[in-house]
This record gives C-alpha cells, sequence and structure tokens, in this order.
C-alpha cells in the first residue's frame, strides 16, 4: 500500500517479480535455491509512473492540483545546488535517475511491454497532474489480464486522502485500499472494476475501461522521449525557463 513515488517503487518491484518468474529465476536464501513469490496483490494511491512528467495533464490540470506544474519543473531544474551524489558532468536533467535509464521499464513504469500474470492491483487517482499516466497503467493492466480495481475521484489532487482526511471522498478512497488489501490477503471477494467517485455525493459511476486512455504505447514513449530532449536541454544551460515554458 503505497503512494506517489512509493507507487512506483512497489509496481517497479512487482514487474522485476514478474520478470524472474518469466525466466524461472531463483536466488540462494538459506541454503536453497528458491522463487520468488509474488504478493496477494498491489495497492497504489496515485503512482507516479512517468518519471518525466510528460503526459497531457500535467499541463491541463495543472490549474487543480498542488504539484508544481511541468513549465515551473523544467524552470526549476538547471537551479539545484551541486552535490557530491549529484553527477554534473554532464549535467544530470532528472533527479530519480540517469538520464539514459529514464526509459528502462523498471523506472518509467509505463514503458514495460507487459503485465501479464501480475496480482490484483488497486489503484486510485484524481484530478491530477498524474492523471493520464495513471488511467493509462489502470488500461495496460486490465488489457494484460489482470484484475484490476481503479477508482478515480472527481476534483481531488494528489494523493488527497493523506492530507485531507476530514473529507468525505478521503474516508472512501482509504476504505477502499484498506478493503483491498485485507481482500487479498485474507482470500476474500475482490470488487473488480473502474469507478468514478463523484465529489461531495461520493456517487459511484462505471468508466469503460476500453475508453479509459486514449494513448498507445509508441505515443507515450513519443512523449517521454520530447520530454528528455527538453530536460537535457534545460540540464546544460542551453534554454531558460521561458523557453521551455513556450516550447509547451
Amino acid at each position: 500500500m503505497l503512494s506517489s513515488a512509493g507507487g512506483n517503487l512497489a509496481l517497479s518491484l512487482l514487474q522485476a517479480l514478474l520478470q524472474l518468474q518469466r525466466q524461472n529465476t531463483t536466488v540462494f536464501w538459506q541454503g536453497e535455491d528458491r522463487a520468488v513469490p509474488l504478493p496477494a496483490g498491489v495497492a497504489v494511491n496515485s503512482p507516479w509512473v512517468d518519471i518525466t512528467h510528460s503526459s497531457p495533464s500535467c499541463e491541463t490540470n495543472a490549474a487543480f492540483d498542488y504539484l508544481p506544474p511541468l513549465n515551473l519543473q523544467l524552470a526549476m531544474e538547471p537551479k539545484r545546488p551541486h552535490c557530491t551524489a549529484w553527477p554534473m558532468d554532464p549535467p544530470r536533467s532528472m533527479m530519480y535517475a540517469d538520464d539514459d535509464m529514464v526509459l528502462h521499464p523498471l523506472v518509467s513504469l509505463m514503458m514495460a511491454p507487459s503485465w501479464v500474470g501480475a496480482p490484483p492491483i488497486w489503484m486510485c487517482s484524481g484530478r491530477e497532474l498524474l492523471s493520464d499516466e495513471d488511467k493509462f497503467m489502470a488500461n495496460k493492466f486490465w488489457k494484460d489480464g489482470v484484475r484490476v480495481v481503479y477508482e478515480e475521484f472527481e476534483g481531488m489532487p494528489h494523493c488527497f486522502a493523506l492530507l485531507f482526511e476530514k473529507l468525505a471522498e478521503a474516508r472512501r478512497c482509504t476504505d477502499g485500499w484498506a478493503g483491498f488489501a485485507k481482500a487479498v490477503v485474507e482470500g476474500g471477494k475482490i470488487r473488480e472494476g473502474f469507478t468514478l467517485i463523484k465529489a461531495k455525493t461520493l456517487k459511484e459511476v462505471e468508466i469503460d475501461p476500453e475508453t479509459l486512455s486514449p494513448y498507445s504505447l509508441e505515443e507515450i514513449r513519443e512523449r517521454v522521449e520530447k520530454r528528455m530532449a527538453m530536460g537535457i536541454e534545460v540540464g546544460g544551460g542551453v534554454t531558460t525557463g521561458e523557453a521551455v515554458a513556450a516550447k509547451l
């Protein structure tokens, strides 16, 4: 049960475990070669699955979220102070990973070609910068035959349930989150499906998973590569924040 960047790490670990199983790879533990089992399920709240923030919602939803919009992130990148942990030669445009690793499927999870064989996954998002990437991931899980519970909360910002605990929407979110975890661990019934939770009323509206995300993997990759090119320019001090904003 992890959120935001933690959701990235949880899904990255899941993808690594799936790869171990596909390759029949074992680990040596306590004197024996053992297969590494998959978790009973994975529950992620607004997971950050595109490290580059290249999805359209990073711009279109900026007015509804407290996360800094893309143009501000780009403008701030060359202003990070030098430290021994930060490789400056050549300049590094991404904080999370080396630039040449950003497209790796264990870094930007949208790049992973397959989630076939994954355990049930619960995911929620709001009307936030990460909306498009989360919708793409939920749609990808579903297409790969994974049992998915996806809940989209109308009008809510990033990880709202952790910040606005007294909201009815927050209680609804945490109840669904915890209920899923309890069900997968205890072998209970999982209410699969894609649902929009309306603001204030908490009315539930079914979402067609087929139309949840209009983007193909090829379109996603093209956006990520474009964003990386912009970030490298900024990191190298070639492009100003104003020029980057004009490009968006």
